[in-house]
């Protein structure tokens, strides 16, 4: 499996290729302001590194270089990239202009869904990338059938 900084740096120049503007954000943020306050809130196991923070008064979730954790009321929600089979974004045509919190769904190896929040608007498209860039560099090897 690679490092977190290496699939930390390939998710952030895959978001960078978007050239996105955080100022057009309502509820999501790229550049977190205290990964460390993060890492501790949030439990994050050793070298995993804080990519994305989306946040409204109810929720918080992080998009990790490992996993998605979601805290809401003070119930932590968490699957790793690794588990992650698909996602599903649903439709959010019509709401550039117009971001709003909505749930996405991950579905993993067992067919187990859990929703998480994303943005919609010009956030979901750095969002989505990001979340499939993680889904694809955590992706365990393939078995060797020799």
């Amino acid at each position: 499996m690679k490092s977190d900084k290496s699939i930390y740096n390939n998710t952030k120049a895959a978001i960078n290729r978007l050239q996105p503007k955080e100022t057009d954000w309502k509820y999501t943020k790229f550049n977190i302001d205290n990964p460390e306050k993060i890492k501790t809130d949030f439990d994050l196991f050793e070298n995993e590194i804080p990519i994305l923070e989306i946040t409204d008064k109810y929720s918080k979730t992080i998009i990790t270089t490992r996993r998605i954790i979601e805290e809401n009321n003070s119930i932590k929600r968490t699957v790793k990239f690794q588990d992650i089979n698909s996602y599903d974004f649903g439709n959010f045509k019509g709401e550039i202009g117009n971001p709003q919190l909505k749930q996405f769904t991950t579905i993993d190896s067992k067919n187990k869904n859990q929703n998480f929040q994303i943005q919609t608007g010009k956030a979901a498209i750095v969002i989505m990338t990001t979340l499939n860039t993680l889904k694809n560099l955590t992706k365990p090897p393939a078995p060797n059938n020799d």
